[in-house]
């Protein structure tokens, strides 16, 4: 979750605090969907070093688009446990797992 704590610090630097905007919303989603394609784009020609950075641009983007939304970072950190617990538990073969 580290990433996610430096996007929120970065965006509260950038005097973005409490800035829960439909216009940021929107502004988010055109980036996600910017750097989406980036993505499609760079697996298409093959560019590993493009795809890398268009996957840490999309975390940042998606980042901002929660912030932008007014979701605060301790319950991103606790949604995120969450669904870290569901993954892992596809793997478990006895309940006691």
């Amino acid at each position: 979750m580290n990433i996610v704590s430096k996007v929120y610090e970065w965006l509260e630097t950038a005097g973005k605090g409490n800035d829960y905007s439909s216009e940021g919303r929107t502004l988010a989603l055109g980036l996600i969907r910017e750097e989406f394609e980036e993505l499609v784009e760079a697996m298409n020609n093959g560019d590993r070093h493009e795809e890398l950075n268009a996957c840490i641009d999309l975390i940042w983007v998606i980042t901002n688009f929660a912030y932008f939304s007014g979701i605060p970072l301790e319950v991103i950190k606790r949604h995120a446990e969450l669904v870290e617990k569901e993954n892992f538990s596809k793997f478990c073969i006895t309940e006691e797992d």
